[in-house]
């Protein structure tokens, strides 16, 4: 599945699509609305280190903290505030990262999508991104798929310490199953 988007009266709404076999031609079926596509350029320059306050455990955190930390930067570098804890705000868009949704208020509240970047930062990214497996991943391509589809843009050198940190937890997983394997076998 992907992001298409669509022009409807001069306005860009986004889908996540499917694509399927008809009669040996590729159909694109939506799966779900993910909302109206605002776009959003960088106001700010910020360096992640210092936003995350990185260093020599930063990399002892889960993996889902580190994915929280990069949005809350790349949210910052665009201009958003944070109004409360993990809530980040520009204009009427609203950032949750504890609901893990996008929105737009004006009299509602709404679905929204904000384009950053290659990628775009929706509900669906967002949680697309914190369910990362990286037990899947040999190379890190699913990983790099995973934030630039979030808009999401760091440096090579932090993806490749990010990437080097999920095969170590991957490895401490597998080493950890295997102990309780032969805990058991034991008995």
């Amino acid at each position: 599945m992907f992001i298409r988007t669509k022009l409807i009266k001069g306005q860009s709404y986004a889908y996540l699509v499917e694509n399927t076999w008809v009669q040996s031609r590729a159909r694109q079926k939506v799966a779900k609305y993910l909302g109206k596509v605002i776009r959003i350029e960088p106001k700010k320059e910020l360096d992640f280190h210092e936003v995350a306050k990185v260093g020599n455990e930063y990399y002892e955190k889960d993996l889902k903290d580190i994915f929280l930390d990069i949005i809350k930067w790349e949210a910052m570098r665009h201009g958003f505030e944070e109004s409360k804890p993990n809530v980040f705000v520009l204009d009427n868009l609203i950032i949750n990262l504890n609901d893990k949704t996008v929105k737009k208020t004006v009299r509602k509240s709404k679905p929204a999508v904000i384009s950053m970047g290659q990628g775009f930062l929706c509900d669906h990214t967002i949680n697309a991104l914190l369910n990362y497996d990286g037990s899947r991943d040999y190379q890190g391509f699913l990983l790099a798929e995973a934030l630039l589809a979030a808009g999401l843009n760091i440096d090579k050198d932090f993806f490749v310490d990010l990437f080097r940190k999920v095969k170590e937890d991957f490895k401490i997983a597998e080493m950890k199953e295997m102990k309780e394997k032969i805990r058991y076998f034991e008995y």
